[in-house]
């Protein structure tokens, strides 16, 4: 893979920004409060328009999103090197220039830091820029930048591709569904809405105002907690025994968010209708894995996301709930077992089909995977040791596609719940860490639940998740890995 690659993708997702740009909504006013309304005008009566984000009714100031956005590179740079004393993080002018005489590369980072903390970060950039009241457009260019000047000048390694492709369309993607979520909760308190947009410490006094936007959109809002068991099988083509590995015990939590309904959703702005599920778990180890904790410890952290960047409401019969359109999915999973992320466009069918005491509910996503990291389930388990200790780590990048499918029966107090996540990634061979597996890898998570009402707002839950991954490599044993775990758990609906 060529160094060109990072640039031929980022110029894609320019163009299919501004091409969203091109056609995004120019009118509304501004109501006491600083919250967006539309216009009730005839033109959309037959489109819904988010308005919160037309900035023609609002001052830019480029200079606060761009200093928002350079002082936050500042402070981590400050963080790493002062507090913290990384090695990477002691920069110094003859260490980073000439930038273009600086070879751009994979990298091999904690997959923590490449995949959660870097879309965060470049979320903060991009936040930034929101509040200054830019566009989503503008917003993206500033995020780039500060992905660019991070990756350039921030560090001494050298610059990393994968974090330069998640600083960028992951910041947007976290950052928008950070800044819209941050507005309803400034709306309820001032505390919360800065937890959500903390940049807002910075550009609030520099703005002189709180971020300006629609609220009352949250559509569906819930919590659960409770309580797992796993147990996994894996099979291997040769080389290796069955290996089998149980977790006995594990507690978790979950929070679940829908920014406005996905079935009637009608807009051309991106994210303007989004999905969010995110959650952790904590619990006893199966005693395999590298380091001696991950033998004792299990642990689950998930974050699965699905926005529509622009969407259509069509007729596909009576009492039926239809919305079409592309969608930008960003998922990630680190578990004890299994990990895996992707940043995936694609295209979305949502629909809702209304019963007389019932409802079903169900989407359909087919996207490709512009980047996306899955496991080396024989360097996770042990099984092999790395030959290039200085670059090593227990994962490996690919790209690919991502299928969907979401399925909810809903009658009086009683809800069926289906949701699956299907894989097929490729791990290509331009990778800094030469001793990486290679090949295709086909995975799938199948998640099914009944929950029921015992009040309101309060349901008890029973589901299961079933994982299963088939490795295609070609120079490495194959293997088929099975992960099953039950769970009980209790939810609280607002």
């Amino acid at each position: 893979m060529k160094n060109t690659t990072i640039s031929r993708f980022l110029c894609t997702f320019l163009l299919l920004i501004l091409g969203m740009q091109s056609v995004w909504p120019e009118q509304g006013f501004i109501e006491e409060g600083g919250n967006i309304k539309t216009e009730n005008t005839a033109s959309n009566a037959q489109q819904q328009v988010d308005v919160a984000f037309d900035t023609k009714a609002l001052k830019k100031n480029y200079l606060v999103g761009i200093l928002g956005m350079a002082t936050t590179n500042l402070v981590i740079m400050s963080w790493n090197k002062f507090v913290i004393g990384s090695g990477w993080a002691q920069v110094t002018w003859d260490g980073v220039w000439p930038p273009w005489e600086r070879k751009v590369e994979f990298d091999t980072g904690w997959y923590w830091t490449n995949f959660v903390l870097h879309p965060y970060q470049g979320a903060l950039y991009y936040m930034s820029a929101r509040n200054a009241n830019l566009n989503v457009l503008e917003s993206f260019l500033i995020t780039g930048v500060g992905s660019a000047m991070w990756e350039y000048f921030g560090e001494l390694n050298n610059p990393s591709i994968n974090d330069l492709v998640y600083s960028s369309v992951g910041g947007f993607i976290v950052g928008e569904m950070l800044y819209r979520l941050g507005l309803e909760a400034q709306n309820k308190s001032n505390i919360l809405g800065f937890l959500f947009n903390p940049i807002r410490i910075l550009t609030d006094p520099l703005t002189g105002h709180k971020p300006n936007g629609s609220i009352g959109n949250i559509h569906a809002l819930s919590f659960k907690g409770g309580f797992n068991t796993a147990f996994t099988g894996t099979w291997f083509q040769r080389e290796y025994d069955f290996s089998k590995e149980i977790f006995p015990f594990s507690g978790l939590i979950e929070a679940y968010v829908v920014y406005e309904d996905p079935y009637t959703h009608n807009s051309n702005v991106p994210y303007s209708q989004f999905e969010l599920e995110m959650g952790g778990g904590v619990g006893v180890g199966s005693g395999f894995g590298i380091k001696p904790i991950e033998q004792k410890m299990m642990y689950d952290i998930h974050i699965f996301s699905n926005g529509m960047m622009f969407s259509r409401t069509v007729n596909w019969g009576e009492n039926r709930n239809t919305s079409i359109g592309m969608v930008f999915d960003y998922d990630f999973m680190w578990h004890s077992f299994m990990e895996f992320s992707s940043i995936a466009p694609g295209f979305a069918i949502k629909q809702r089909v209304n019963y007389e005491k019932s409802k079903i509910e169900w989407q359909t996503h087919f996207c490709a995977i512009l980047l996306g990291s899955s496991d080396c389930y024989y360097f996770r388990r042990g099984l092999k040791k790395p030959t290039d200790k200085g670059t090593f780590q227990d994962y490996g990048y690919s790209f690919g596609g991502q299928i969907v499918g979401k399925l909810r029966w809903i009658h009086d107090r009683h809800i069926l719940n289906g949701d699956f996540h299907g894989f097929a990634m490729y791990k290509f061979p331009y990778q800094r860490q030469s001793n990486a597996m290679k090949g295709w890898e086909f995975f799938g998570l199948l998640d099914l639940s009944y929950e029921y009402f015992v009040s309101k707002n309060l349901s008890l839950g029973i589901s299961n998740e079933l994982y299963i991954k088939k490795s295609l490599y070609k120079s490495e044993s194959n293997f088929f890995s099975v992960l099953n775990a039950p769970s009980i758990y209790v939810r609280y609906s607002f």
